[in-house]
C-alpha cells in the first residue's frame, strides 16, 4: 500500500455538516486540512429534476454491492440492502436535504432531568447547553444565508439573512385554522436563499418542488458543496479528494497515525495527518472505528466503552396525509410556491395519560413529494403492509388523486434503547471486502404512541381546516437521513466515547463531528445542531493547538 508524502496537519473524513464546516474553519486558519469523500462531485448538469436517475437508480448512495448493510427491524428477519444511507457525494446529505433549520432548545439538552428516565432507553442530557452552541447557530445562519422572519421559533427571535421563502397559499389556512385552536405557527426556517446573493456566486430558489432529495441547480440550498467547501478551497490550505473510500484508521498505541483508503481506481492508499475527524455519517463512523481494531483496541477504535455502536437513535416519522377538495386550496402546480412553508413546535411536550415520556416534536407541513414512482408505490401498500395490485390499486390512486393533500413531516425524538445498535456483520461485505454494518432497528413503545398520540392532534387540525379524512402511516421505518448517536459524548469515558469537545476518550487525535456525538434523539431536524457544533469542535482544536 502506498502512502502519500503529504503529512497534514487535520485529516477529515466525510464532506457533510459535520466534516466540511471544520474543514473550512481550520483551513482559514493557516492548517493544511485533506478533506476524503466516499462519493463523487457532482455538478448542476449531473443532477437532472428526474426521479428514476436522481431517486431509483440510485445517484446519491452507493450501489447495492457498494452498499450493502445487513439491517434488521423489529421482529423481522434480516434484509440485505443498500439502505439507511444518508448522501455518498460531496457534501453529503446537505447536498439532498430539504433545509429545514430549527435549532434545539433548553430543555432538549436535559432530556433525562425534563422528562424523566425510560425503562428499556439509554438517551442522556448533554454535557454543553443551549449558550455553548447558540453563538455557532448565529455563524451558520450568517454564513448559509438562511430564510426565515423576525420570529425564528416560538422560543427565539433572531433577523434572518432573507425573507422568508414564498408559501403555498394554503399556509393562509394554516395560519387561521391553528390560531383558531390555539397553536402558533411560524414560517419554516430554511437554509434556502429567497434572494440573489450574487457575492457568495449563488442564485434563489427556483421553486421547482424538486428540493428534498434532488441537488439544487442554482446555489440557493445551503449545502456544504455551495458553501463551507469551495470557500475552504479558495484558502489554498484544503485538498478535497473525493472517491476515496477510507475502510480503516491505523493507530500505533493510543493515537492514530493514518487514514487507509481506496481511490477511485481502488487503489489502496494510506493518509498521514496528525489529527484525524471522523464525519462519515454516524452509522459509517461507527463502522469505520470498528472496522479499526488493534492489539491496543481489541473491540474498536476508540471502544474502550464498548460504547461504539451503541445509542443508535434516527427520527421517529408521524405522516399524516389530509384530504382536502381540490377548491379548498390550489395545487403545487396552481401556485407560485411548492412550499407549504409552516412549522408548529406545540406538540414539543404531549400530555396524554398513557405517556409516561412526555416528549413530542416538531411538525413541519409540506405538500406531497411530486416524485410519481414514489407516489404510486407509496399507495400500493394497505395499512396491514401487504401489497395492493390490479384494480383495487387503481380505485385506490383513482381516489388518492381525486383531492389535494397536505402532509406532516413530524420530528419525534427516537429513543436510543439496547435494542437499537449497530455492530460489523458476520456474513456481508462490500466488493472491498470489508465487513458491513450489521444495523438493528428498535422502537421504543413511548415512541410509538406518541407518534400515534401527535398524528391524532395532526389530523384533528386537518379536519378543523375542512379535510374530508386524514390518513395516518403507521409504518414507522426511517429513511435513515438523520442519524444520531453510536459515539455519544459525554463527562464519563465508561459510558460514552468522546469527552465534551468531542475528542475520543482513548484516542486523543481522533475526533467525531458528524450526528455520532449526540447522547440523545432530537424534536427538530439535527442538520443544523451539527453544523454549528462542527464549527465548535473546530474552535476548541484551533485554541487547544495539534
Amino acid at each position: 500500500m502506498s502512502s502519500l508524502s503529504k503529512k497534514y496537519d487535520v485529516c477529515v473524513i466525510g464532506s457533510g455538516a459535520g466534516g466540511a464546516p471544520l474543514a473550512w474553519s481550520l483551513a482559514k486558519r493557516g492548517l493544511s486540512v485533506v478533506l476524503l469523500e466516499r462519493g463523487k462531485r457532482y455538478s448542476p448538469r449531473d443532477i437532472p429534476k428526474d426521479e428514476y436517475a436522481v431517486c431509483r437508480k440510485p445517484l446519491f448512495r452507493p450501489s447495492r454491492t457498494e452498499g450493502l448493510r445487513e439491517i434488521h427491524y423489529g421482529s423481522a428477519s434480516s434484509l440485505n440492502a443498500n439502505y439507511l444511507w444518508t448522501a455518498t457525494c460531496v457534501g453529503g446529505a446537505t447536498r439532498v436535504m430539504s433545509g429545514f433549520f430549527l435549532p434545539m432548545n433548553e430543555e432538549d439538552f436535559a432530556p433525562r432531568s425534563r422528562f424523566g428516565s425510560v425503562p428499556e432507553a439509554s438517551h442522556q442530557g448533554w454535557p454543553i447547553t443551549y449558550n455553548d452552541l447558540a453563538p455557532y447557530y448565529d455563524q451558520v445562519e450568517a454564513a448559509l444565508g438562511m430564510s426565515g422572519n423576525a420570529l425564528r421559533t416560538p422560543h427565539q427571535e433572531k433577523e434572518f439573512s432573507c425573507p422568508a421563502l414564498e408559501a403555498h397559499p394554503c399556509s393562509q389556512l394554516i395560519d387561521r385554522s391553528c390560531k383558531e385552536l390555539g397553536y402558533s405557527p411560524f414560517p419554516t426556517p430554511r437554509a434556502v436563499l429567497s434572494v440573489d446573493w450574487p457575492e457568495k456566486d449563488r442564485g434563489k430558489c427556483s421553486y421547482s418542488g424538486f428540493c428534498g432529495s434532488y441537488g439544487c441547480l442554482t446555489g440557493a440550498k445551503g449545502s456544504t458543496h455551495e458553501t463551507y467547501i469551495p470557500w475552504a478551497e479558495k484558502t489554498g490550505n484544503l485538498t478535497l479528494l473525493q472517491q476515496h473510500y477510507v475502510y480503516r484508521l491505523e493507530s500505533q498505541g493510543t493515537k492514530v497515525t493514518a487514514a487507509s483508503c481506496f481511490d477511485k481506481d481502488g487503489v489502496p492508499i494510506r493518509i498521514k495527518a496528525r489529527l484525524f475527524v471522523c464525519a462519515a455519517s454516524t452509522i459509517e463512523s461507527a463502522r469505520l472505528l470498528l472496522n479499526s481494531h488493534s492489539t491496543t483496541f481489541a473491540q474498536g477504535l476508540a471502544n474502550r466503552s464498548g460504547q461504539v455502536g451503541k445509542n443508535l437513535s434516527f427520527t421517529i416519522p408521524c405522516e399524516v396525509t389530509g384530504y382536502f377538495d381540490k377548491d379548498l386550496f390550489p395545487s403545487a402546480s396552481q401556485s407560485n410556491s411548492p412550499f407549504v412553508q409552516r412549522t408548529i413546535q406545540d406538540f414539543h411536550t404531549l400530555d396524554n395519560p398513557g405517556l409516561t415520556y412526555a416528549r413530542g416534536g416538531s411538525v413541519i407541513f409540506l405538500l406531497p413529494h411530486p416524485n410519481p414512482i414514489q407516489r404510486m408505490i407509496s399507495l400500493s401498500y394497505g395499512p396491514n403492509g401487504k401489497r395492493i395490485l390490479g384494480k383495487t390499486l387503481k380505485e385506490r390512486a383513482r381516489r388518492y388523486f381525486s383531492f389535494n393533500h397536505l402532509q406532516s413531516d413530524s420530528f419525534i425524538e427516537f429513543l436510543p434503547n439496547p435494542k437499537t445498535f449497530i455492530t460489523l456483520s458476520q456474513n456481508t461485505r462490500d466488493i472491498w471486502g470489508i465487513p458491513s454494518a450489521r444495523i438493528a432497528i428498535h422502537h421504543h413503545p413511548q415512541n410509538i404512541l406518541a407518534s400515534q398520540i401527535m398524528a391524532q392532534k395532526i389530523a384533528g387540525l386537518y379536519q378543523h381546516m375542512g379535510a374530508r379524512y386524514a390518513e395516518y402511516n403507521p409504518n414507522l421505518f426511517t429513511a435513515g437521513e438523520l442519524q444520531q448517536g453510536t459515539c455519544r459524548f459525554g463527562d464519563d469515558p465508561t459510558t460514552s466515547v468522546l469527552d465534551p469537545n468531542c475528542q475520543s476518550h482513548d484516542v486523543p487525535n481522533l475526533y467525531v463531528t458528524d450526528g455520532s456525538f449526540m447522547p440523545s434523539g432530537l424534536p427538530v431536524p439535527s442538520t443544523f445542531t451539527i453544523m454549528a457544533n462542527s464549527l465548535r469542535v473546530a474552535d476548541h482544536i484551533y485554541k487547544k493547538g495539534l
